[in-house]
């Protein structure tokens, strides 16, 4: 399997401290992302303001993930908007929507707010389209994906989130 994302596994949080944990426990997979050192140099001097190296970066990464012909590929959010031939499956990790976290801004910078509310639902619509699958880490991000993308449930799998037990545990003193 491939997971493309916009950082390698790390502690940082979001999908990458996901992909660190799944690393931890045995689930092989090949990671790429946008800050691997064989990315372009014309996409590296893309700002990532508004997710815009995402956005441009996705295609190729796409492409280099088919052509190690794995059976899986695994991207978060926007980076499965361009259509590509594969017969790997496509799966779509989605921690929470890029659009509905943008709508925030409406009273904030309308401009940012007409940004997200256009330009990238327009990426992430296609991005769910494209996947054969999508994991959504809550019914809340599910419901998400169903009522304002307007996709099948049926393509939508729910796999909560979960905090490694080890690493934090219950203060005992208060």
């Amino acid at each position: 399997s491939i997971v493309i994302s916009v950082k390698k596994p790390s502690n940082a949080g979001g999908a990458e401290i996901v992909w660190k944990n799944l690393k931890e426990q045995g689930f092989d997979f090949e990671n790429i992302s946008l800050d691997c050192e064989d990315l372009p140099k014309r996409y590296k001097t893309i700002t990532n303001l508004f997710h815009l190296r995402e956005i441009f970066a996705s295609k190729y990464l796409l492409e280099k993930a088919i052509s190690e012909k794995p059976k899986i590929i695994i991207y978060d959010k926007i980076f499965g908007w361009p259509k590509v031939k594969t017969n790997s499956k496509k799966i779509c990790y989605n921690h929470g929507s890029y659009t509905l976290a943008g709508l925030t801004f409406k009273r904030k910078n309308y401009l940012v707010y007409l940004f997200y509310k256009y330009i990238l639902k327009y990426f992430e619509k296609k991005s769910y389209k494209n996947a054969d699958k999508i994991i959504a880490v809550s019914q809340s991000v599910k419901d998400e994906l169903i009522n304002y993308f307007k996709i099948s449930r049926k393509k939508i799998i729910v796999i909560n989130n979960c905090v490694n037990l080890n690493e934090f545990k219950p203060l005992k003193n208060k």
